[in-house]
This record gives structure tokens, sequence and C-alpha cells, in this order.
């Protein structure tokens, strides 16, 4: 038992780092077509923040949520769920960076 929550810590905080490393910079503003204004705003503050130009969104929900929702650019909707479904995992964006799925085929 101890083990296994020790492996479950480790996953929990595998998963966070994985959430605040993924981001993504849009410069071609007809990709955000579809979403609400307030989720325009946020992206466009997230990339100010960052000193980029255009917008940036992540994996938190906030920022993620509009997109999957409102966007019509199917291939951003994609790409971010792709992103988010496959955090500290062996496949996706950052494949087997924050993985214990080795550790987990013990139990």
């Amino acid at each position: 038992m101890q083990e296994l929550s020790a492996l479950q810590a480790k996953y929990e905080e595998n998963l966070l780092d994985a959430t605040n490393a993924w981001k993504l910079q849009i410069t071609d503003r007809a990709r955000l077509n579809g979403l609400p204004d307030s989720a325009i705003a946020l992206a466009k503050q997230t990339a100010e923040r960052e000193k980029l130009d255009g917008w940036l969104f992540n994996l938190e929900y906030p920022s993620y949520g509009p997109v999957l929702t409102y966007a019509d650019d199917r291939a951003l909707r994609c790409e971010l769920y792709t992103a988010y479904v496959t955090r500290a995992s062996d496949e996706g964006p950052h494949a087997g960076q924050w993985t214990t799925a080795r550790s987990w085929n013990r139990f």
C-alpha cells in the first residue's frame, strides 16, 4: 500500500508538471473562429504574460475548455484534446517525459 501510495503521488506530480509544460502559441486569428471573446482575451493575456505575440493556450480548463467546446478549427480542437488526454503518459506531445507507467505494471 505504501508503494502504491508513493506511485499515486508521483503520478499526480507528473500530471501537474505535464499540464504546466504544454503550451500552444497561435498567431493566426482565423484559427480562433468560434471561440467566445472571453476565451480569446484570456489567451491574449496569457501570451502577453509570456511576452509572446498572438494568443497562448495551455491545458488548464479556462484555456482548453472553450477551445474544445467552441473552436471551428477541428485541427486545433484535436491538438488540445490529444495534449490533454495524453498528459504524463508514454504518448502525445511529451511522450514518456513524465510517465510512471512502467512502475504501475507491477500492480
